[in-house]
């Protein structure tokens, strides 16, 4: 309240020795549940950190846990599980400890809403801002090991205490001395729901679909632009060879991928310009012009086969 946010070496050593704290709890095999700020007092003039109000404090293995009391505690600083009053283990005071070490880098709660209902739904449901998002100055590590805290999954977050205070150590260690120790690296497990990845998978064919799709749309404009010629009746042609008819299959595998277009677009304008060819005999050609149409018509669904379409 007074000062903001809390250099990054203090949010860590509070977490380190909170961490110690409740290693020491769970290895008594109790759970706190309601790990918070109010809850967490520092020793005047002494770095040395306390984790008072134990009154919630239940046995983990206790069954009494998950019927009655569920929402004694602060909203804000719940796991979603025990949002959701399932079991509540060892790993829902290391979420509410990611999202007390959130509050001091940030100077917020990582889940807000109108009313404790909300804040409920959010922890549930949703992922907050990256703390790093809300404070700049916060390190990627320090970052990630709120992430890591704040897995929806218990299995996601760390192990236990034990080893939540192993990691915050050597990070302290790194951030006093970083010449002599060195940063430990936190692995969060991507989220395999997010939308994300789906949305970057179907840009990418998006992007993919229209760059195959340009010579396509310039066929078509070039179709458009000369169809009055196409659908006149037609008379007097200039005979010409008989063109060779070419299977689908033929012209698009024969030709190299990086070559493929412009093959077929070649092939596809000497199409075009037969259909279109100047009147120079008396004699109607209706035959030459329909095996020219039909040659046409043959490379546009071929090209759409490729395509997909």
């Amino acid at each position: 309240e007074e000062n903001g946010p809390l250099p990054t070496e203090d949010v860590v050593r509070i977490a380190q020795q909170i961490a110690a704290g409740l290693s020491a709890a769970h290895e008594q095999g109790l759970v706190h549940r309601d790990i918070k700020p109010a809850n967490i007092m520092l020793e005047k003039e002494v770095s040395r950190v306390l984790i008072t109000d134990f009154g919630l404090a239940r046995a983990a293995d206790d069954a009494g846990m998950t019927q009655s009391g569920w929402l004694a505690g602060t909203p804000h600083y719940m796991s979603p599980e025990q949002s959701r009053g399932d079991d509540i283990r060892h790993s829902s005071d290391l979420f509410s400890l990611g999202s007390v070490m959130y509050f001091m880098a940030t100077g917020r709660e990582p889940f807000r809403a109108e009313n404790p209902y909300g804040v409920l739904q959010k922890i549930g449901s949703e992922m907050p801002a990256s703390a790093r998002s809300i404070n700049s100055s916060i390190p990627a590590t320090l970052n990630n090991v709120i992430a890591k805290l704040h897995a929806k999954d218990p299995a996601d977050r760390f192990e236990s205490a034990s080893a939540t205070q192993e990691i915050l150590t050597q990070y302290l260690a790194h951030l006093q001395n970083p010449t002599q120790h060195p940063k430990p690296r936190i692995m969060n497990k991507p989220l395999s729901n997010s939308w994300w990845p789906k949305v970057a998978v179907g840009l990418a064919f998006a992007i993919m679909a229209c760059i195959a799709a340009i010579p396509l749309s310039s066929l078509l404009f070039q179709l458009a632009s000369t169809s009055e010629p196409m659908i006149r009746p037609v008379v007097n042609r200039v005979s010409q060879p008989e063109p060779e008819m070419v299977s689908p299959a033929l012209w698009i595998d024969d030709s190299a991928d990086a070559q493929r277009w412009s093959s077929a677009m070649s092939a596809l304008r000497k199409s075009v310009e037969r259909v279109q060819q100047p009147i120079a005999s008396p004699e109607p050609q209706y035959d030459r012009f329909e095996s020219n149409k039909a040659e046409l018509q043959q490379r546009i669904e071929s090209m759409k086969i490729s395509l997909g379409m």
